[in-house]
């Protein structure tokens, strides 16, 4: 038994030195604004006709950049409630946004935001992030048509209905020619199924 032992430890061992180390998890220091003012970006239609999406950026304490996804009206960023109400929202100091470092090392941040229907406004799905001078476009590959990304500044914001997602793939491409490609799922795919 406890040449059991020793031989799985020996492999856990081994396969642990030819698998990099991932980042140890990040601290409230990730998210945190820095005090520093965020900024609006990237103004995308409402598919349903309401206020715009937007993106407000921020820098965290740890020198992150943070992404929130959200509506504008008179250059407030908010909420639009079922009623088509609108609240503005406050950058919340503990941070509540997207974020991760964006540097040569990591030229780009992506997140895919989901929002279930509400009143008369069909699920929405928000493809958005910040990106360096590296990467030259994002594109929404979906089963009918192929979507590319607003970019304002460094910054991405894609707005379209939910169930659109259903077997997209998002391609980010860079300027020295290699892509990268990542899955999308829609709202309906993401929900557990319950248990029989």
């Amino acid at each position: 038994m406890a040449s059991l032992i020793l031989a799985v430890l020996a492999g856990v061992a081994g396969a642990s030195a030819l698998v990099p180390t991932p980042d140890p998890p990040a601290g409230p220091e990730r998210v945190e604004p820095d005090g520093s003012p965020p900024v609006i970006r990237n103004g995308v239609e409402d598919p349903s006709g309401q206020q715009r999406w937007v993106l407000r950026r921020y820098r965290s304490k740890d020198g992150s950049v943070c992404t929130e996804v959200g509506r504008v009206q008179d250059g407030v960023f908010g909420r639009v409630d079922p009623d088509k109400t609108f609240h503005p929202l406050e950058l919340d100091p503990s941070g509540t946004g997207n974020c991760g470092p964006v540097d040569e090392e990591h030229p780009f941040t992506f997140s895919v935001g989901h929002y279930a229907a509400r009143g008369d406004r069909e699920a929405t799905a928000t493809v958005f992030g910040v990106a360096t001078t590296a990467v030259k476009d994002v594109v929404v590959k979906l089963a009918d048509r192929v979507e590319r990304a607003t970019f304002d500044r460094g910054s991405f914001l894609l707005v379209l209905p939910d169930a659109d997602l259903a077997g997209a793939t998002t391609t980010i491409a860079f300027t020295d020619g290699s892509t990268q490609v990542k899955e999308l799922h829609s709202l309906d795919e993401l929900r557990p199924v319950a248990a029989p």
